[in-house]
């Protein structure tokens, strides 16, 4: 199942699509911003996989990880 990522910790008011979260099979929860897979947690939210991206991006991780209870 995929659903847009919500804009929650930002001042935007919304992230108009170009970021979405797949929720994986294994209970996994996958971001991608625009088409790239750009951040990954496992069911119990530990960060399998994230990397450096530009600014935008970079936004869509930080909501994400904090929507899941990491901080900033």
């Amino acid at each position: 199942m995929t659903t847009e990522l919500q804009a929650i910790y930002t001042n935007q008011k919304s992230f108009y699509g170009k970021a979405r979260v797949e929720h994986l099979e294994n209970g996994n929860k996958a971001l991608y911003s625009y088409s790239t897979k750009v951040c990954e947690l496992d069911n119990n939210n530990n960060i399998i996989d994230i990397g450096y991206y530009s600014a935008t991006t970079s936004r869509h991780i930080n909501d994400f990880l904090q929507q899941n209870g990491l901080a900033k």
